[in-house]
C-alpha cells in the first residue's frame, strides 16, 4: 500500500521530469509515434472483409452496374490506395461498424477498388477523382449520385446513404 509520502514522492519526481525538456520532447514523440501507428496509419488488409460492416462484393465494375439494375440500386464504390493513411482508417474504423454495414448492406451494391488498379484506371476514366480515399453514390444508369473525397466517419457516411436512397 502507497503511503500520501510515497505518493507526494512520486507527484514530485514525475512533475521534475517533465520540467526537463528532453524527458518532455522524448514523450511528445513516443505519444505522436503511438497515435500514428495506431490510429493515423493502422496497419489493414485491404482484402480482408469485415464481419459486421459494409460487404464489399468483390466484382467488377460492369458486374456491379449489372447487378444494380437487377436489384434497382445503387452502387456504393469505395476507392482507395494502399499507402493512404486516411482510406486505412476509414477500412479499419468506419467500414466495420455494424448500424453502417446493416443499411449499405441492405440498400447498395457495395465495392471497393484500388485506385492505383488497372480496374481502379478504368474506373477513373468513367468517374474521375482527385483524391484517396474517394467514395462514389452511382445509381443503376451510372449517374452519379453523390461524390466525396476524404476521410468519413461511419455516422456521417451513414446519414449521406440515408439520404440518397430517400430521394
Amino acid at each position: 500500500i502507497y503511503t500520501m509520502n510515497t505518493i507526494k514522492s512520486l507527484y514530485f519526481k514525475v512533475n521534475h521530469w517533465l520540467k526537463n525538456k528532453y524527458v518532455s520532447n522524448g514523450l511528445y514523440i513516443v505519444g505522436f509515434i503511438a497515435l500514428y501507428v495506431f490510429y493515423i496509419n493502422p496497419k489493414v488488409d485491404f482484402n480482408e472483409e469485415s464481419m459486421t460492416g459494409i460487404q464489399f462484393e468483390n466484382i467488377d465494375i460492369n458486374e456491379a452496374f449489372s447487378k444494380a439494375r437487377a436489384e434497382n440500386k445503387p452502387l456504393f464504390i469505395d476507392v482507395y490506395a494502399t499507402w493512404c493513411g486516411p482510406c486505412k482508417r476509414m477500412k479499419k474504423f468506419t467500414f466495420p461498424d455494424e448500424e453502417l454495414g446493416e443499411y449499405f448492406n441492405d440498400n447498395f451494391i457495395n465495392i471497393s477498388i484500388d485506385g492505383e488498379s488497372p480496374l481502379g484506371r478504368q474506373l477513373y476514366r468513367n468517374y474521375p477523382f482527385n483524391a484517396f480515399p474517394t467514395t462514389m453514390f452511382i445509381a443503376p444508369d451510372g449517374s452519379v449520385l453523390d461524390k466525396d473525397e476524404g476521410f468519413s466517419f461511419a455516422f456521417s457516411l451513414l446519414k449521406k446513404g440515408k439520404k440518397i436512397t430517400t430521394q
